[in-house]
């Protein structure tokens, strides 16, 4: 066992694709030998958690009741005495946190307990255009101010530093990349669930199935489907579009399908497990990420592995992994016209069948778990050894 305590803390254990990376390196780790515990407040409701998959991986999660997504002085407070009182308790050589509300309050509990090694990790930002000027500052003061107390901040993406440097947040010195990780062997096997799951949710051998796999939340543009539904029904083409997630938006989206009447084109699985992702992607024919904000959403590189094009909008770090073409089409934020045209034109020359060898390849090393947690590992000891 190596003599290292890690503390990884996150806000909420809800599925989604911080969560899945906590849960991801702190079983890499373990493997490897060190002593890992991870601090979370609970899940959404609506959108399933980890809890049980942790407990199956031998994972030790401690749980703050008050350690939550909306901002609370009082609960705040108490989060940040109980987080105090664990990592004192602890003793642990390196406090690493995910995710805006467990960054803040994780990092300054670390930063009174003088804990040796301070971490964060930005899987997306806690500022975007979707909000009041007066609060996009105030999140960048908060990040600038915790950038201070932190010996490094893990991006997933470069266009994330790119803008954290150009905010002010910190230099570029204090930032490093190292990419969300995946269980490669989970999206190479040969899947032959594709017809079974195409044909439960009513999809024939003749449609071609677009998949959004998404949290349903506000900003996650579930809107621009039924849009599209709306338009590719019109023209009577075979796209039908399957949505597999759920969330707080969920019942509203339902609603709109049915007053549509789209039931036959949109079809919701609801929540799935991530372990049952990987059977849902075989099941689509491409995938479109219509969300308004992002860091960079694991179903891109998910899709990639499996050999399905992507279409998204053009967010933070999409073009680190989207070339136009090559591995899907990325396209300007909120545009529903082409949105539209590109689903029109991926499905007209059968161009979502085949993504180049070469370029999966290329992607399954940058973003395996093996290689998100030997970085890890490797940030780890050098910051230790100063």
């Amino acid at each position: 066992m190596n003599e290292q305590k890690i503390l990884i803390i996150i806000t909420l254990f809800s599925i989604g694709g911080a969560t899945e990376t906590v849960v991801s390196l702190a079983t890499g780790l373990k493997k490897r030998g060190y002593n890992v515990d991870i601090v979370t407040g609970r899940a959404l409701k609506d959108e399933g958690d980890m809890f049980t998959e942790a407990e199956k991986l031998g994972l030790n999660v401690i749980i703050v009741e008050e350690l939550v997504r909306d901002i609370n002085l009082l609960n705040d407070f108490k989060a940040l005495l109980k987080l105090l009182k664990i990592i004192k308790n602890g003793k642990y050589s390196i406090i690493h946190t995910h995710s805006s509300k467990a960054g803040v309050l994780g990092r300054f509990a670390a930063w009174i307990a003088n804990a040796p090694v301070i971490l964060h990790t930005i899987h997306g930002l806690p500022y975007h255009n979707y909000q009041a000027r007066a609060l996009t500052k105030s999140y960048i003061l908060i990040e600038k101010i915790c950038a201070m107390i932190s010996s490094k901040i893990i991006s997933v993406t470069y266009a994330i530093v790119r803008n954290c440097v150009s905010n002010g947040i910190s230099t570029q010195e204090k930032f490093v990349v190292i990419r969300s990780g995946l269980e490669l062997e989970n999206y190479k096997v040969n899947l032959n669930c594709r017809q079974e799951i195409r044909e439960k949710y009513g999809f024939n051998k003749q449609d071609i199935v677009a998949a959004v796999i998404s949290r349903i939340a506000p900003l996650k543009g579930h809107e621009y489907i039924i849009e599209l539904a709306k338009k590719t029904k019109i023209n009577d083409l075979r796209i039908k579009y399957f949505l597999i997630g759920d969330g707080e938006s969920g019942l509203a989206i339902r609603s709109m399908i049915k007053e549509n009447s789209l039931e036959n084109s949109v079809k919701c699985c609801g929540m799935v497990s991530p372990d049952e992702i990987p059977n849902m992607i075989s099941a689509a024919d491409f995938i479109i990420h219509p969300s308004l904000r992002e860091g960079l959403a694991r179903v891109l590189f998910q899709s990639i592995i499996m050999n399905k094009k992507v279409i998204t909008f053009d967010l933070d770090g999409v073009d680190e992994v989207i070339v136009d073409g090559i591995s899907g089409y990325s396209i300007e934020t909120g545009n529903s016209d082409d949105l539209y045209n590109a689903c029109i034109s991926i499905c007209k020359d059968d161009s979502y069948k085949n993504i180049s060898e070469s370029f999966k390849q290329k992607i399954e090393q940058e973003f395996s778990n093996d290689t998100m947690v030997e970085r890890h590992i490797d940030l780890y000891t050098k910051l230790l050894h100063k």
